[in-house]
């Protein structure tokens, strides 16, 4: 897992239950986690990732 902090939601990429990676931005309010986007790595993200796990 890997996560970036983007103004005041997070960036979170990780591996899915179906070995894809997704990039996933959350916010947390008021003690909850509000998903605002997911969706397949591009290949610079993809890398990145790779990277990040050595």
């Amino acid at each position: 897992m890997y996560l970036l902090s983007a103004g005041s939601g997070l960036i979170l990429l990780g591996m899915s239950g179906k070995n894809r990676l997704l990039v996933v931005v959350h916010t947390d309010r008021h003690e909850k986690i509000r998903i605002i986007s997911a969706r397949k790595a591009i290949q610079k993200e993809r890398r990145q990732y790779e990277n990040y796990e050595k």
